[in-house]
């Protein structure tokens, strides 16, 4: 600028430098739709990052899963070269050795567009069972050097099987990478779990295998070290709503589908399973895509029937193996939040679809919980069914506050007398069983997301790199604590007294009605409880307000009234925002179109 002799276009230049500055400020600040861009242009300066971006799954092996069988096999996937063979997972008692050897298998490879590095990748799985209930494991080949070393726990199966401590089993759904769900990684990470459960939208991929390589490689310090169950979500798909079936064989299934607890479960489909943990037993079901057809939907009620009908009289007969039956699914049943969720599209909130299909099934085989995802909210009801509190019914959970979108506008809730606990907050539940107190509780933790010094990407992307040590405070809002057969379930807030318990040998829900699961002897008793194939599966509702069983329409009114002026002040400040990145824009090609005419 000094060798410029016009003092006019000093000034000029000057101010088009500063016009430069801002605009690229404008640009790269945004912390609405645009932040992709500031994700772009930040991110890739850091070397190592929380989620991977370009993750390379040819050699060492990356993307490690876990799960256990009912008999304590444990099955461990992994994506790899298909060029690598053979692949063999070692297992030791002590690091570095290998007790055990087990050569690997390689999934179908996947070509083209949805295949794992364009096919030259794969999915490869590996059971063991080892004789005790923490080994280290590690893929070795005799051409590359061996992986990672890891260490896997296996946690207890059956009831008799919990130490005097007890078992944690987390649960948490929709978490996808970014918004909040870097906190809720933190916190599962400095949690004490013996496994995980995410009720669908797990990586929020819809068919991209780069942000499911991206996902799977940033979970991989909870993954490795314990088992992972899962059933499929929308967001498990391609474009959310179509096209189920190729996406779920090409991202989901290749990674997560558990072919073999599906075999042991009697399954037709990879899709929904069974399995047990800390002597519950848990059905994994699948309400997305393909699974919504009729002839499909038959099948898994069918098969839905036949597991919880052995699992009942499992659980009366041996209850050293099962004392609870845990339903885990994407969509809920019940729910009462309005933005854009439970009453107002097919897409998202209540699924009446699968609600009068499996809602019989639940009750007829004494199903005590059902935990879902799909809305960002925590809510839990207290024993239900059929849009009536009946203390027969499940007690229905929703925690899809796994840290993707938890948005301020779910925060507004119709009031509803089945809800006993409602919060639109990032978190994660906790199934815990203590063996003590003959004792299932599930509690939502809240994870406090204070802390990030940016935006929610900013913390994605290197904050937690940048402080391993930074904790993230973890705070109980919310407790429910079923008992055994023995004893009373009862709905208890966090400060509840816990009430004197009844000396009766039957199970009582809450007060006074008794759970019968005397079996059937004729099948018209089969059908007329369970009504497995009723003549006209319902459809997809598009009623607005449809199934809404709150008693003042007033309330729902007005609440939908806050919900419009939350969504005018989001647009508002997004049209804001999108306004300065368009003049920053502006302002970028003036400076470039003046400063060619300019001459120094």
């Amino acid at each position: 600028m000094l060798l410029c002799e016009n003092s006019t276009q000093k000034y000029r230049i000057c101010v088009l430098g500063l016009a430069t500055f801002v605009a690229f400020v404008l640009i790269t600040r945004q912390d609405t739709s645009f932040n992709e861009w500031s994700h772009v242009i930040r991110g890739r300066r850091s070397h190592a990052l929380l989620w991977p971006e370009d993750v390379q799954c040819s050699w060492p092996p990356t993307q490690f899963r876990t799960y256990v069988l009912d008999d304590n096999t444990a099955v461990i996937t992994w994506v790899a070269s298909t060029a690598v063979h053979p692949q063999i997972l070692c297992a030791g008692r002590n690091s570095g050795s290998c007790d055990q050897s087990v050569k690997a298998t390689p999934k179908p490879v996947v070509t083209g567009k949805y295949g794992i590095d364009n096919g030259r990748s794969t999915v490869w799985s590996a059971s063991i069972k080892m004789d005790v209930s923490s080994f280290f494991y590690s893929v070795q080949s005799d051409k590359r050097a061996p992986s990672q070393e890891y260490t896997l726990t296996i946690p207890p199966v059956n009831y008799e099987a919990v130490p005097d401590q007890g078992a944690t089993v987390g649960v948490v759904g929709d978490m996808g990478r970014y918004w909040s769900a870097p906190f809720t990684r933190k916190g599962l990470m400095d949690d004490t779990l013996d496994a995980l459960i995410i009720p669908g939208d797990v990586a929020y991929g819809n068919g991209d295998t780069k942000k499911w390589n991206s996902y799977m490689q940033g979970m991989q310090p909870i993954f490795t070290r314990m088992p992972l169950y899962t059933c499929p979500g929308n967001h498990e798909t391609i474009d959310e709503w179509n096209a189920f079936e190729d996406a779920m064989a090409s991202a989901y299934d290749q990674r997560l589908g558990p072919v073999e607890a599906a075999e042991r479960s009697k399954s037709p489909s990879v899709f929904y399973y069974s399995f047990r943990l800390a002597g519950i037993h848990f059905a994994s079901v699948c309400v997305e895509g393909e699974c919504r057809k009729k002839e499909n939907a038959d099948k898994q009620a069918k098969w839905l029937h036949e597991d919880l009908k052995k699992a009942a009289k499992l659980r009366k007969n041996r209850p050293d193996y099962i004392r609870w039956i845990v339903i885990i699914q994407h969509r809920c049943h019940y729910c009462t939040t309005l933005a854009e969720r439970c009453h107002t599209t097919a897409n998202h909130g209540i699924d009446k679809f699968f609600k009068v299909l499996f809602e019989p099934i639940y009750k007829r085989h004494g199903v005590d919980l059902v935990i879902s995802g799909h809305d960002h909210v925590y809510e839990r009801t207290f024993n239900v069914y059929k849009e009536k509190r009946d203390h027969e019914g499940p007690i229905h959970i929703q925690v899809g506050t796994g840290g993707h979108n938890v948005k301020e506008e779910y925060k507004c809730f119709v009031d509803s007398e089945l809800t006993a606990y409602k919060a639109s907050k990032t978190g994660y539940g906790r199934l815990r069983v203590d063996q003590q107190a003959h004792s299932l509780t599930f509690e939502m933790v809240l994870v406090n997301t204070e802390g990030c010094p940016s935006t929610a990407r900013d913390c994605s992307v290197n904050f937690f790199v940048q402080n391993p040590d930074w904790k993230v405070k973890l705070t109980v809002a919310d407790s429910v604590t079923l008992y055994t057969r023995e004893k009373q379930s009862v709905s208890l807030p966090p400060t509840s007294v816990k009430p004197t318990l009844p000396t009766t040998k039957t199970m009582k829900r809450l007060d006074t009605s008794t759970v019968d699961i005397t079996e059937p002897t004729t099948t018209s008793e089969i059908t007329k409880t369970v009504s497995l194939e009723p003549k006209t599966l319902p459809q997809a509702l598009t009623t607005e307000d449809e199934g809404l069983t709150d008693k003042s329409t007033k309330e729902f009114t007005t609440a939908r009234q806050r919900i419009q002026k939350v969504k005018q002040i989001t647009r508002k400040r997004t049209g804001i925002n999108a306004f300065l990145v368009y003049v920053g824009l502006f302002m970028t090609f003036a400076i470039v179109i003046v400063v060619s005419r300019s001459s120094c």
